[in-house]
């Protein structure tokens, strides 16, 4: 079987293409997913809505291909804290590969009040547009 050079490259553009999400074209603000594993409670706790977030994703992730990380930079490091829920991971994945332009900030703490403190369980951070 003889194949021509460009088949093959379009045939790889086009499988690429295929898997390759349609990328998020809005602003979100979601709840992380995961907080609750490998000590991002004891992280986020100490966190503050200034702390810079990173996203990553993750496609040899068992769970899902489209996965997303979410990293606090907390003491010099890029520490993971959870997810980035499954039903929006394929749009902010597909945001990723695609080198759009984006920001992501804490929006706020989830918890609930005990004796006047917040006992922080997770967080909500905002991923907007071209910034």
């Amino acid at each position: 079987m003889n194949f021509n050079l460009n088949d093959l490259k379009n045939y790889a553009k086009k499988i690429a293409k295929e898997s390759t999400p349609e990328p998020l074209d809005e602003d979100i603000t979601v709840n992380v997913a995961g907080v609750s594993f490998e000590e991002r409670q004891a992280l986020i706790r100490i966190m503050s809505l200034d702390t810079p977030i990173t996203l990553l994703r993750e496609p040899d992730n068992t769970y899902d291909k489209n996965a997303v990380i979410v990293e606090a930079y907390l003491a010099n490091m890029r520490l993971q804290i959870g997810y980035i829920p499954k039903d929006y991971s394929a749009q902010v994945s597909g945001l990723i590969i695609s080198g759009g332009k984006f920001s992501v900030a804490v929006e706020k703490f989830n918890g609930f009040e005990n004796n006047g403190t917040l006992d922080v369980k997770g967080l909500t951070i905002s991923i907007k547009m071209g910034e």
